[in-house]
């Protein structure tokens, strides 16, 4: 049986996932800092090569900055859907739109439930 995503499939939506964190991302990263803290003081991927910073420092804030990155990116996207969930009227439960596609969800759930128990007996 093949799997269902392979490793080159991961690979591809990996990295388009990083592409996509990398260039919808605000420019600006926010760090905790005292008040006195100048900008010089903010760490970034450069300041490991140029000053020539402690080789795991770097490598644990790259990582810590892609993941941060990608969470900011599924942040973004609930936000994103929030606000155009609230944009909604709240009658929209009453258009008939809305009424005809709940009978078809609901008896699509219904017969899945049927074949479940089904195989569940077969089985």
């Amino acid at each position: 049986m093949k799997k269902l995503f392979s490793q080159k499939y991961f690979v591809i939506a990996l990295v388009a996932v990083l592409a996509l964190a990398i260039f919808v991302s605000p420019s600006g990263i926010a760090y905790a800092q005292s008040a006195g803290a100048t900008p010089a003081q903010v760490p970034n991927l450069l300041s490991c090569a140029i000053t020539g910073g402690n080789l795991g420092t770097c490598i644990i804030f790259a990582v810590t900055l892609f993941f941060s990155q990608i969470m900011g990116l599924f942040v973004s996207l609930g936000a994103w859907l929030v606000q155009l969930g609230l944009q909604f009227d709240s009658n929209i439960y009453n258009s008939p739109v809305v009424q005809g596609g709940f009978g078809v969800v609901l008896s699509i759930a219904n017969l899945g439930f049927v074949l479940a128990i089904i195989i569940m007996v077969l089985l």
